[in-house]
């Protein structure tokens, strides 16, 4: 039986071929979920550990010459790895309209 998504509150089939492009799309979002989370990790340890300094005189000279990364962004994916688990603890929160 194929995947089924809700739509207008029904539960319709999906043809293969979009089954097919929901599966290639989670696992995206899967994968990208751990990818912005291991690249903030990293940049947050290269950081906090100064791991920059034989190489460049700050952090912000590092992402950018290193990564192209402007130092807005890198804090970005440093923020939005802490994202995940800052959520962790809420859960699922209910659909009302089911």
């Amino acid at each position: 039986m194929s995947p089924k998504i809700k739509a207008n509150g029904k539960l319709t089939p999906l043809t293969k071929e979009r089954a097919i492009l929901r599966v290639t799309f989670e696992k995206v979002i899967d994968e990208g979920i751990d990818t912005v989370e291991r690249v903030g990790n990293a940049l947050t340890a290269i950081r906090d550990l100064e791991l920059y300094k034989s190489t460049h005189n700050t952090f912000e000279d590092y992402c950018f010459e290193k990564w192209g990364y402007k130092r807005q962004y890198a804090y970005r994916l440093i923020n939005a790895s802490k994202l995940k688990t800052k959520m962790l603890p809420m859960g699922d929160i209910p659909n009302e309209r089911v």
